[in-house]
């Protein structure tokens, strides 16, 4: 007869901990069991036992997918770690563990997304067929509500964000420039003053745009505020209604670079300004990347840098 005071086993307690943070993850029982290579019921069924040993559901139904109870949430740290090291010593079940077969999920901002993803997911679906990977797009703030409230596990952003709340690692440096149309006065001259700014028809991404609140910020220290007489949500609409005529802008050299080197819009310098920013991966403090994650990551980035 077991004794209720006598703790199961530790592999069997990480074992629990693997299925919660994979359900996390995907939100859905069905789609766990397949990265787990594992039944839809022996998923259910483990649910249960952990259910069992904390004395409360861990799980809520959410429309077709389920989502993690504030006693999951508690529980969900370590349940991260417990994937991280099961994959890392190959111990995880068939599929995973070989980074066979499985999911990835992030969200990454539109300029990421846009212009440094599709080749490095390229690269990584040529040696990894059978992953599959989703990307929500958004702009810098909208990327850190999806991983702040947990709905992923993490992202890329090329703004700020609130390093209380999130942990961000640099990946990649990226140019802001100042592009204006091919026959502007402003491609006679070497450089324009900061100041000229204030008086051009300007062009700016939306609110919560890390382009934006870089560009913002470094105008605001030179005493210098833009107000911006068009504004659009993707910074290639931006480039193209700079070289169509509609006014200038301040733009990733990502985006510009093809329309600079079509001739459709001239990059012109800001006297004494230069602004660069960090292109960073980003998660919640705590939570520690799956292999797969940390695979694509590398694929992505390369060694990342405080």
């Amino acid at each position: 007869m077991s004794r209720p005071d006598v703790p199961a086993a530790p592999t069997a307690n990480l074992d629990l901990l693997v299925v919660l943070a994979v359900i996390a993850r995907e939100r859905s029982f069905t789609r766990a069991a397949a990265v787990l290579g594992i039944s839809q019921p022996s998923i259910s069924a483990r649910v249960r036992r952990l259910e069992q040993r904390v004395g409360e559901p861990v799980f809520e139904r959410l429309g077709r997918g389920v989502r993690l109870t504030p006693t999951g949430e508690t529980l969900r740290a370590a349940a991260d770690r417990a994937l991280a090291l099961a994959q890392d010593a190959d111990q995880l079940w068939h599929g995973l563990g070989a980074q066979s077969r499985g999911y990835v999920r992030l969200a990454a901002s539109t300029t990421i997304a846009g212009y440094v993803l599709p080749a490095a997911l390229a690269a990584f679906r040529r040696t990894h067929p059978d992953i599959e990977i989703e990307v929500r797009v958004g702009n810098t703030a909208q990327v850190a509500a999806l991983i702040g409230d947990g709905e992923l596990s993490w992202g890329l952003v090329e703004g700020p964000v609130d390093a209380t709340h999130l942990v961000s690692r640099t990946f990649l440096e990226d140019e802001l420039i100042l592009v204006v149309p091919p026959k502007h006065a402003w491609t006679r001259r070497r450089a324009i003053r900061a100041r000229d700014l204030e008086g051009a028809p300007f062009i700016a991404r939306e609110s919560g745009s890390g382009t934006a609140a870089i560009h913002e910020a470094v105008l605001a220290g030179q005493g210098v505020r833009v107000r911006p007489v068009l504004r659009i949500a993707d910074s290639r609409g931006i480039v193209a209604a700079v070289a169509a005529g509609a006014g200038v802008a301040i733009v990733s050299s990502l985006v510009a670079r093809p329309f600079l080197a079509s001739r459709q819009v001239v990059h012109v310098a800001i006297q004494g300004v230069t602004m660069t920013r960090a292109l960073s991966a980003i998660h919640r403090p705590g939570r520690t990347l799956v292999h797969l994650d940390r695979a694509l990551l590398q694929a992505i980035s390369g060694p990342l840098r405080s």
